[in-house]
């Protein structure tokens, strides 16, 4: 569900405000050129009113700015004239100031200084600026969230018929943010934005017959509202009128119809759509198979977290249907000890092993996990230090009763706990640059929540410096490079793969993953060299029969260094 900003930015149009505004009637002409397309003779009639300080004419000439109507697009040089604007009280310039600030379009990205003009303008009743509030403090951004008030700004918005708070509106009451859910309610909100033509509201529309909420289900329906927003470019429309056509659900079956729009949302960056492309590939649907192109499909997604394209990767590689991560290397190089040590210049000097299981049946003492996690989510923080005595070592394991993947200092960070609850997490061993299964640390959770108490202990502190996007490209490679190795046995027994931040904690430590049902796993360490950071990847099957492999991974590729049989 898409829960943009409804930016001003996005479709600026030089109009009139309220009646008996100062500067009105002088701007009147060159409105009239602006709205007939004379675009220079417009600016010529703005450009000596706004330099004497006609308020209009100022938000007249950033609009000009803003969409490059009679000169080079210059969002910068808009946000001048917005501000010269805003600050004599013009409430358009001022919601408009506020979205630059909210997208740093223009203007460095400051949330705070959002808020300040987006309050402005909305005590003006400026309508758009009021959906852009209750944006804010739905998502808390410049302020703690408060869904109770981001309802407010929503209704007083939507009450002025504005598509985008009708939109918001339809979705606080879909999730039941600030109001109790109710999907009848969504729907007629929906609904209102969906008939002013906003394509977000024909795809809530759409969705709501697809499911059958609020409304009874009807797929031709859903058919229809979803190609109105998928004609408009929205993504979420665009696959779910794929999946439509794939299905034969409303409109005629008709997969390459389904290839069509999957793939017009997954080049937007979809990941449901990526995934649905990638098998459509791997089945033939559609398309001609081709089991690489459906990994490349399934490769974007699971970077981004969607685990049933992790899961669909791994097959993939398990089963032998795509070549392995390796393909492209030299034949392999057995090395000596002797030649394996040179150039290492971080031996690890402890080994620290990454919690991967995710089941609770799997976690050693099962008598031990359903209490533990109950008392933390209770906030009984006392009995749960109380039963990590001992095996501490569990500090960083994930929740095993939900997809979430939040570990202890996840769950102390959501709630605020008292600091000194999470600083003995963080004294036990707790990450702070650990992730959960949506990509967020303890640290984003707590400043989402507005729980400012915590952010500085929950700031993680690097003891080594790796730029994170070098460090997230190794990551990528040796996910791939673990889902050949061990593919079965990762989506067997839903394994976590290991994040490579948090070995930025550490000092000269390597890390020890264990793959279940393998009796083996990958030993890796993290070298900093002059030509920049490498994985060091050691995998075995200890059993006889088994095999020993070490890679070399770098941003730009990975190198078999050496491997054994038996």
């Amino acid at each position: 569900m898409k829960h943009a900003l409804h930016a001003l930015l996005n479709a600026l149009v030089f109009h009139a405000g309220p009646p008996g505004r100062a500067g009105f009637d002088e701007c009147a002409e060159a409105r009239s050129a602006y709205e007939r397309g004379d675009y220079v003779t417009a600016l010529r009639l703005l450009e000596p009113l706004a330099g004497g300080g006609n308020a209009e004419a100022q938000y007249g000439l950033g609009i000009h700015y803003d969409n490059g109507k009679g000169v080079p697009r210059n969002v910068a040089e808009a946000v001048t004239w917005y501000r010269r604007a805003a600050e004599q009280g013009h409430v358009e310039a001022q919601a408009n100031l506020g979205a630059s600030y909210y997208l740093g379009s223009g203007a460095p990205q400051d949330h705070a200084q959002a808020l300040h003009w987006f309050r402005l303008a909305a005590g003006q009743g400026h309508a758009g600026a009021q959906s852009n509030l209750g944006v804010a403090y739905s998502e808390g951004k410049g302020v703690a969230r408060d869904p109770a008030e981001a309802m407010k700004w929503f209704r007083l918005s939507a009450e002025q018929g504005n598509a985008s708070g009708q939109n918001h509106l339809g979705i606080a009451y879909l999730n039941g943010n600030g109001v109790l859910q109710d999907y009848a309610e969504a729907l007629k909100w929906f609904r209102l934005a969906a008939e002013q033509g906003l394509a977000s509201g024909q795809s809530n529309v759409g969705r709501r017959y697809h499911l059958g909420e609020g409304v009874q289900q009807d797929y031709a329906a859903a058919a229809r509202w979803y190609r109105l927003s998928a004609e408009q470019g929205d993504s979420d429309a665009q696959h779910g009128l794929g999946y439509l056509c794939s299905q034969g659900l409303g409109v005629p079956q008709d997969p390459a119809e389904a290839v069509k729009w999957f793939r017009l949302a997954a080049e937007q960056g979809d990941t449901e759509a990526q995934h649905s492309l990638g098998y459509l590939y791997e089945t033939a649907e559609g398309v001609a198979r081709d089991f690489d192109e459906a990994a490349g499909w399934y490769r974007l997604a699971a970077a981004k977290g969607h685990p049933k394209a992790r899961l669909a990767l791994g097959h993939l590689h398990a089963t032998g249907r795509i070549a392995p991560v390796v393909r492209d290397i030299p034949a392999a190089v057995v090395s000596t000890a002797a030649e394996d040590s040179q150039g290492v210049d971080e031996r690890p000097t402890e080994i620290v092993h990454w919690p991967a299981v995710t089941r609770a049946d799997k976690v050693a003492p099962a008598e031990w996990v359903q209490p533990v996690w109950r008392r933390a989510a209770e906030n009984d923080w006392a009995k749960v230090f109380d039963r990590l005595a001992g095996v501490s070592e569990y500090v960083n394991a994930c929740c095993p009763f939900n997809d979430a993947q939040n570990t202890f200092l996840h769950l102390a960070a959501s709630q605020g706990a008292p600091a000194q609850v999470v600083r003995r997490l963080i004294e036990l061993g707790g990450w702070r640059a650990l992730r959960n299964a949506s990509h967020e640390s303890p640290f984003d959770l707590a400043k989402a929540k507005g729980h400012s108490h915590l952010l500085g202990l929950l700031e993680p502190q690097y003891k080594r410096q790796v730029p994170l996007a070098a460090l997230m490209k190794i990551q990528e490679t040796f996910h791939e490079l673990i889902r050949w190795r061990a593919g079965a046995q990762v989506e067997q027994y839903a394994l976590r793969l290991p994040q490579l931040e948090p070995m930025l904690e550490f000092e000269k430590t390597a890390f020890w993953f264990e793959v279940i049902g393998w009796a083996g796993g990958f030993n890796y360490r993290l070298k900093i060299e002059a030509d920049g950071p490498k994985l060091i990847s050691d995998s075995r099957v200890r059993p006889a029969g088994g095999s020993g492999m070490s890679h070399e991974i770098s941003p730009t590729g990975i190198k078999l260094v050496s491997e054994y049989w038996g």
